[in-house]
């Protein structure tokens, strides 16, 4: 980096300072220069906040690779600021790097932000292989959070003698009742604890660090349904509002009271008014805070009770239990549902790490939770609100028959962040899709998907790996088989690519007229040359469709046939050409693959990112 491009990053008192140590050093003063240069450290807490900022606006925006950026720099900028690493935790937990995620988080303890009190204790703290068998897990954080991690204590109480949970005074008969194990006991957090009876203790939310490393970890570690209401109040409330087991009850809740982030993650009551307008539905106001009182009186579906819903969770509970489904944004009363196996429909901000550890749409924490995302912070509820009324609409007809949408995809490689930003872009418009990876056995996982497929595949020879993974995998069912560089804007269903054809390609519409480039890579393509690219490739290997599996088989044994050096490169589209001079069934680039030049003035459905347009891709929101 120039020097000029170096002052420009700092701002104007870091300017000051470094120019007129530039100067002195420049003058041969160096013990002069080094004095001047050594208050530079007075810039770094602005530099280091301005850094978090922008990455938390980025994070805000769902782009999450520019936030990882900027909290990185602020991270070196100030190796010690506990705030910066614990920000680069939580977004490291959010993209699914489970290692380095856990390691800030733990960094929580040293943030200015972090108010949660500690355990005041002389016994060390709980680690896996310290021969410590009788640990005291103390709560932190709020009700959501004591919830979640909750869901690990079975899995700690496996390893040793006896657990003493410390939690919320409104949740530990609710946690008592529900636990499967019986070395484990819940107390209120503000009991008084003989600690001669203890040798260890551990924060619950550290509780991760031990049993979460990768998102494969997370379903065979989590217990479920290990919240449960107590059946005598559930009776009682039942009775008393007239709600029989034969009906249909849906709890609603609307808005978050969190600090800060609770209105970005609310949705007004009003948007909720087409749910509650559904025939043959009663619903229960869940809502807590003051927002409660805004229910009374709200729709006449909507019953509002007596019941103090922040404070008596007992109740709370007992009405969850009666409810068939709930229907919430992101607040403790959906941890509390999840916890107790209750179906849950979450309307999810984008903004909490552990609603993007999931497969498909279909929470991994708590496995009853259907989870639908919006597109950003400051995107508009109603695509959500849409698919909550249709997954209403689908329970209400029993129409367990509906066909799941199938994509594929294939990446091998450490760096997951396109196929990521693809998939959560296809969960948004397709939430209940089946989302197949194909990869080897060293990629991470991709948050999302619903099936994770390992084979043999060589990165050198990358078409050729695309196609062979396509044909090991061999489905047989329709699918949209996709490139990972591409984001989807609109639902895409399969059946309407696919019509009645074995297999439908995607038809190139856009630079058709330029001429094929003939060498890539290192390799020459002199059989073209001359040729426009439309002529050599009439097809785009981005998005393809096909009925089964067949086809791919097909074209993998045309690799035999042509030159080795498509193994590396154009092999996709030099195969799917060959089988088109048997069978061309097309759909249109400019709706299944446009570049992003042209999404305004086309009908897309999904866009591509291809060749000079993929740095746009971190900032496609």
């Amino acid at each position: 980096m120039s020097e000029e491009k170096k002052q420009q990053t700092l701002p104007e008192f870091a300017q000051h300072v470094y120019k007129t140590g530039f100067a002195e050093a420049e003058k041969g003063n160096y013990d002069g220069a080094i004095s001047i240069l050594q208050n530079i450290h007075l810039a770094l807490p602005v530099l280091t906040a301005t850094e978090l900022q922008i990455g938390r606006c980025h994070w805000e925006m769902h782009r999450w690779e520019l936030a990882r950026k900027h909290f990185e720099i602020a991270a070196q900028l100030e190796p010690n600021n506990d705030d910066a690493g614990w920000t680069v935790g939580l977004l490291a937990l959010q993209m699914g790097d489970f290692k380095k995620g856990w390691e800030g988080y733990e960094r929580r303890w040293g943030s200015k932000t972090f108010k949660s009190p500690r355990l005041h204790t002389k016994h060390p703290q709980w680690e896996r292989g310290k021969g410590l068998c009788r640990p005291i897990i103390w709560c932190e954080q709020g009700i959501g959070d004591q919830i979640l991690y909750g869901s690990l204590i079975e899995k700690l109480a496996q390893e040793v003698e006896h657990v003493t949970v410390m939690i919320d005074l409104r949740v530990a008969n609710l946690f008592q009742r529900g636990c499967k194990v019986k070395n484990v006991k819940f107390v209120s957090h503000n009991s008084r604890i003989k600690m001669s009876e203890h040798d260890s203790h551990i924060p619950i939310a550290s509780l991760g660090k031990y049993f979460i490393n990768s998102v494969r970890d997370i379903a065979p570690s989590v217990s479920t349904a290990y919240l449960k209401a107590d059946p005598e109040r559930v009776a009682l409330l039942r009775k008393q509002y007239g709600l029989h087991e034969d009906e249909y009850i849906v709890g609603l809740t609307w808005t978050s009271t969190a600090p800060v982030i609770g209105p970005h993650k609310s949705v007004p009551l009003e948007a909720m008014r087409p749910i509650l307008d559904t025939p043959f539905l009663k619903f229960i106001n869940l809502q807590y805070g003051d927002a409660q009182k805004q229910g009374e009186g709200f729709h006449p579906s909507l019953i509002t009770t007596h019941i103090d819903t922040f404070l008596d969770l007992e109740n709370v509970a007992a009405l969850m239990e009666i409810c068939s489904v709930i229907i919430s944004p992101s607040c403790a009363n959906v941890h509390l549902a999840g916890a107790m196996g209750k179906d849950v429909l979450l309307l999810d901000a984008n903004k909490l790490w552990y609603w993007n550890n999931r497969i498909g749409n279909e929470s991994l924490w708590y496995p009853s939770i259907k989870i639908y995302q919006r597109e950003n912070m400051n995107a508009p509820w109603d695509l959500q609100l849409k698919q909550v009324r249709d997954e209403l609409d689908l329970i209400l007809n029993f129409d367990m028959e509906r066909v799941r949408d199938n994509f594929v995809f294939m990446h091998i490689g450490k760096d997951i962040s396109v196929p990521q930003k693809m998939v959560k872009s296809l969960l948004r418009y397709n939430p209940d899709a089946n989302v197949i990876m194909l990869t080897d056995k060293d990629t991470p996982d991709v948050m999302g998907i619903t099936e994770r497929c390992e084979y043999d595949l060589d990165p050198n020879e990358m078409t050729f790996s695309r196609v062979k993974a396509f044909a090991l995998r061999n489905l047989d069912e329709p699918a949209l088989y996709i490139d990972t560089d591409m984001i989807f804007v609109d639902r895409v269903v399969v059946e309407e690519c696919l019509g009645e054809a074995e297999i439908v390609m995607c038809r190139r519409e856009f630079q058709r007229e330029a001429i094929f480039s003939i060498e890539q890579r290192g390799i020459r393509f002199d059989e073209y040359k001359d040729m426009t690219i439309d002529q050599v490739y009439p097809f785009v290997a981005c998005a393809t469709a096909t009925k089964n599996g067949a086809p791919w088989q097909i074209m993998l044994s045309m690799f035999d046939k042509i030159d080795p050096k498509y193994r590396k490169w154009y092999g996709d589209q030099e195969v799917l050409k060959l089988y088109a001079e048997s069978e061309a069934h097309t759909m249109s680039e400019s709706v299944y693959g446009c570049l992003p030049e042209f999404m305004e003035v086309h009908d897309a459905k999904i866009i591509h990112y291809k060749g000079p347009n993929r740095k746009q891709l971190f900032e496609a929101a």
